[in-house]
């Protein structure tokens, strides 16, 4: 559907990786700002079982990259993306 895949809302798959990309280049800059670095991670910090799911899923893109590169599907990063975002 074109009007889908024009629209800017959570529905089209590619705005919604483009605004989390957006979001978390946000989070970077104020951390920044604040003098945070991502070299000073405390991971003892982590008190909800989602974010622990979210770390390990972020850990998992060089596998899917991995695997997407061989089976020569890279589908398979932009739906891993899509449930990351």
């Amino acid at each position: 559907d074109l009007a889908l895949w024009s629209s800017a809302s959570s529905e089209n798959p590619v705005y919604y990786v483009q605004y989390a990309h957006a979001r978390l280049s946000a989070l970077a800059r104020n951390a920044a700002e604040l003098g945070l670095a991502a070299d000073t991670a405390h991971p003892d910090l982590l008190t909800h079982e989602k974010e622990g799911a979210l770390i390990r899923n972020i850990g998992e893109f060089s596998r899917v990259l991995d695997t997407a590169a061989s089976l020569r599907e890279p589908h398979r990063v932009s739906r891993y993306l899509e449930d990351l975002a």
